[in-house]
C-alpha cells in the first residue's frame, strides 16, 4: 500500500514538474499547416488564434520549429513563423484583422529594448556621429570576432528567458535556476541557443535578431502599427547612445607612438583617456598601458576600442 501510495505522489509530481514547465504556445496566422516532423507531412491545420501546449523548440530546414501537444491532434511541429510562446495571456492574433495583426508584444518590445542596449554596451555597435546613425561593426556582414567572448551565449539565452520568448523545459529551468557551475551554465545555454537559431555562434544571432526574428511575423513583415512601436524603441536607444558616444577616431595617421590604456584586471576595452568616463570610477585611473604599435600584439588584441573616448579602431 505504502509503495502503491509513493509510486501515486511521484507520478503526481511529475506531471506537476512537466506542467510547471509548459508554455502556451499561440498559433498566429489562418489555415498553420501541423506536421509530423519539422518541414514533415502534414497532420492537421489550425486556425489564428488557437493555444497548443509547447514542448521544446528545434532548429530544422533552416527555422525555428515548435515541438507541441494539440489536445485534438496530439503531439507535432508548428514553424516558428506562425507561432509563439505566450507570456501572461497576452495574445496577439485578430480574427477581425487576420493578415495585419500587430505580432510586437509588450515583452517583444522590452527584449529589443535590453538587446539594443546590450549591443552598444558590449561593442557591437557605436554611434557614428558623422552619419548620425547607429553603426555595426561588420565587415561584409559578418561580425568582428574580437567582440565575442563565450560569456555571451549565457547572457542572450538569459535574456530570452527572462523576456518570455522561450519554450520552458527542462533546459530553461536549470537556466532560471543558475546553480551550475560556469561551465554547465555555458552548455546549457549553448544548447538552448542552438535549438532556438540553429547555431551558437553570436554575430549570425544578433544578425538574425535584428531581423525582429523574436516577433514570429508570417512572412517576415512587420504591421504599420508594430514598425512605429519598434521604431520609438530603436530611436529612444540610439538617442541616449548618441549622447554618450562618438564614431571611432580615423585610425589612418594614428601616430604609432599613441598612449593607450586599460584595466589589467578584466578590461574588455582599450581608452585614449586614463579618466575615461565610461567606466566607474573605482577603477580609474587606469593601471594598465601600450602603445597603438601595440594594439594587435598579446595580451592587448583582444581589447576593443571604446567609442567614448574615442578610441581608434583597428583595420580589419
Amino acid at each position: 500500500m505504502k509503495r502503491t501510495l509513493c509510486l501515486i505522489l511521484l507520478a503526481a509530481l511529475m506531471l506537476f514538474n512537466t506542467a510547471a514547465c509548459a508554455t502556451d504556445l499561440e498559433i498566429v496566422y489562418q489555415n498553420v499547416n501541423f506536421r509530423g516532423s519539422p518541414g514533415g507531412s502534414v497532420i492537421g491545420r489550425f486556425d489564428g488564434g488557437e493555444i497548443l501546449t509547447a514542448l521544446d523548440e528545434t532548429w530544422a530546414n533552416d527555422q525555428l520549429w515548435y515541438h507541441a501537444h494539440s489536445e485534438t491532434l496530439g503531439d507535432g511541429y508548428v514553424s516558428g513563423e506562425y507561432a509563439r510562446p505566450v507570456l501572461a495571456d497576452e495574445r496577439v492574433f485578430d480574427p477581425e484583422n487576420p493578415t495585419q495583426t500587430d505580432h510586437v508584444t509588450e515583452n517583444v518590445l522590452a527584449f529589443y529594448e535590453a538587446l539594443q542596449r546590450y549591443l552598444y554596451d558590449n561593442g557591437f555597435c557605436y554611434w557614428n556621429a558623422e552619419e548620425n546613425i547607429c553603426a555595426f561593426r561588420v565587415n561584409n556582414t559578418v561580425g568582428d570576432p574580437t567582440i565575442v567572448r563565450p560569456s555571451m551565449k549565457l547572457d542572450l539565452a538569459s535574456m530570452l528567458l527572462k523576456y518570455g520568448l522561450l519554450v520552458e523545459n527542462g533546459d530553461t529551468e536549470l537556466l532560471r535556476g543558475g546553480n551550475g557551475s560556469d561551465e554547465e551554465m555555458l552548455r546549457i545555454s549553448s544548447a538552448i541557443l542552438k535549438k532556438h537559431f540553429g547555431t551558437d555562434d553570436i554575430w549570425p544571432i544578433v544578425f538574425y535578431l535584428l531581423r525582429f526574428s523574436e516577433a514570429h511575423l508570417p512572412h517576415g513583415e512587420l504591421s504599420t502599427n508594430d514598425l512605429a512601436k519598434t521604431s520609438e524603441v530603436w530611436e529612444k536607444v540610439n538617442a541616449e547612445y548618441s549622447r554618450q558616444e562618438t564614431g571611432p577616431a580615423d585610425h589612418a595617421d594614428t601616430d604609432a607612438g599613441l598612449v593607450l590604456y586599460y584595466n589589467p584586471e578584466g578590461g574588455t576595452f582599450y581608452h585614449t583617456d586614463m579618466n575615461c568616463p565610461s567606466t566607474a570610477a573605482k577603477y580609474l585611473p587606469f593601471s594598465g598601458s601600450f602603445t597603438w604599435a601595440q594594439v594587435n600584439d598579446a595580451p592587448y588584441a583582444g581589447l576593443k576600442p571604446c567609442t567614448v573616448c574615442g578610441a581608434p579602431a583597428r583595420k580589419y
